[in-house]
């Protein structure tokens, strides 16, 4: 509510059964999710979705905001690992939620990764995606 966001769901189906351990599952979510709207712009979306391709559900949250550099992105899920510390606005945080994502996501066999690319000419948005896998039931 303080930053003024909007949640756009673009669900393929509105239930896709997978294989996986759902309270596992939930903080991944929960930790993309808290990422998205902790770096997000004010008065922006975050864009969920989810998509089935090849016996895989996708999913993907998106935001608008700083974006994560390029020489960045391969670091993102290593473990204490935050993008650009002397301007991060998280400054509790200590660069594990990734981590434990890409952890989860590993152990189920699955795959996970971020892009972050410039959003609107005339901006200094970048739309930051995160996007994990898990196998169909």
């Amino acid at each position: 509510d303080d930053k003024n966001l909007e949640i756009d769901a673009q669900f393929e189906n509105e239930k896709m059964l997978v294989v996986a351990d759902k309270d596992a599952i939930k903080r991944v979510i929960i930790n993309i999710l808290d990422n998205a709207v902790k770096f997000s712009y004010n008065n922006t979306k975050i864009i969920i979705q989810s998509k089935n391709i090849n016996r895989h559900a996708y999913v993907s949250v998106g935001n608008f905001g700083a974006g994560i550099n390029k020489d960045e992105i391969d670091s993102v899920f290593e473990r204490f690992y935050k993008t650009d510390k002397s301007r991060s606005e998280d400054k509790k945080g200590v660069g594990l939620g990734m981590s434990f994502a890409k952890n989860i996501i590993n152990l189920h066999k699955q795959k996970i990764r971020v892009e972050s690319m410039d959003a609107k000419e005339g901006t200094d948005a970048k739309y930051t995606q995160f996007t994990f896998t898990l196998e169909l039931s």
